[in-house]
Parts: structure tokens; C-alpha cells; sequence
């Protein structure tokens, strides 16, 4: 897989690669399963010690397998990044950065506004657990 210039609004936003938006900044759409969307984008900002992705994808093996491959495009495995900034907590957006986290430690950061979110699906997380 080679990195390829963004196709712009009138592209297909879903085809799998890696699409340099910027200088340093890369778009990877990675696959959501049974979604009308088809897929979800994610950025890798690069840094000065690895990379920042600006949220993760689905916690799902083809996202994880499509995340895998972008990285590689742009020489870099899932241990060269060092945070994961999620931009709401909805599956398509933070799941794959928690499985990273548990891998590699890599940090998460969410916004204070999520702080609710989080506290809901933990509780019923616990209830169900019950």
C-alpha cells in the first residue's frame, strides 16, 4: 500500500489506504461492520517521537488488520504510537484504542464532556456483570 494524495470530496472517502491531508498529517478509513457508513476515518499526526492518532476505529480484526497495513505504508507499527486522541466515545471512534492500550500502553485521552458517557457504560458494564 502507497500513500496517496486525499481524493477529495468528490473521492470515495471509504476505499481503504493512507491519504496525506497535510504534511504530517495521513487520513486511513478504516471498515465498520454491518454500518451504513462502511467506514470511519482516523488521522496520524506525525511526532516528533512516533505518531498522535486522532481516534482508533472499531474493535474489530478488519479494522485492526486495515490499521496495521496503513501504519505500515507510512513505516510505522501500532508500538510507535504514543497517543490516541478520541474525539467522542462512540464504538467507530475510541474500542480499537483501549485493545491498544492493554497492548502496548499507549495513552488515551478523551474529552471532559465524555467523562458522563464513560461513567454510563461503565455502570452498566458492572450491572451486567452482576
Amino acid at each position: 500500500m502507497d500513500v496517496a494524495p486525499d481524493p477529495g470530496p468528490d473521492g470515495d472517502w471509504t476505499a481503504p489506504g493512507v491519504y496525506e491531508v497535510r504534511p504530517g498529517v495521513h487520513r486511513m478509513p478504516l471498515p465498520l461492520p454491518n454500518d451504513g457508513l462502511r467506514a470511519v476515518n482516523i488521522y496520524a499526526l506525525a511526532a516528533a517521537d512516533g505518531l498522535i492518532l486522532v481516534d482508533s476505529g472499531w474493535a474489530i480484526r478488519a479494522a485492526r488488520e486495515a490499521l496495521d497495513t496503513a501504519l505500515a505504508a507510512l513505516g510505522h507499527t501500532l508500538s510507535d504510537v504514543r497517543r490516541f486522541l478520541v474525539t467522542h466515545v462512540h464504538r467507530d471512534h475510541y474500542t480499537q484504542a483501549i485493545y491498544v492500550r492493554r497492548e502496548f500502553g499507549t495513552s488515551v485521552s478523551l474529552g471532559a464532556g465524555d467523562r458522563g458517557s464513560l461513567d454510563n457504560r461503565h455502570d452498566a458494564f458492572s450491572r451486567a456483570a452482576e
